[in-house]
């Protein structure tokens, strides 16, 4: 019997992602941790708008580069 891999889908929540990763990337971040805590957003609209990024940012989590 093979184990269900989508567990992480329940922590799913959108702030200014697209489809839940917000939600995902915080519970991640929680089980495994940080120790440098800077990220890179590529491909994001206008550095908001479907970001997977801003949220971390904008909540000082996180740093990031303009």
């Amino acid at each position: 019997m093979q184990m269900k891999n989508d567990w992480l889908l329940d922590y799913r929540k959108d702030v200014t992602s697209q489809t839940g990763e917000d939600g995902i990337i915080d519970k991640v971040f929680e089980i495994i941790g940080t120790q440098s805590k800077w990220c890179v957003e590529f491909g994001a609209y206008d550095g908001k708008f479907c970001s997977n990024t801003y949220n971390l940012i904008n909540r000082g989590v996180f740093s990031g580069t303009d």
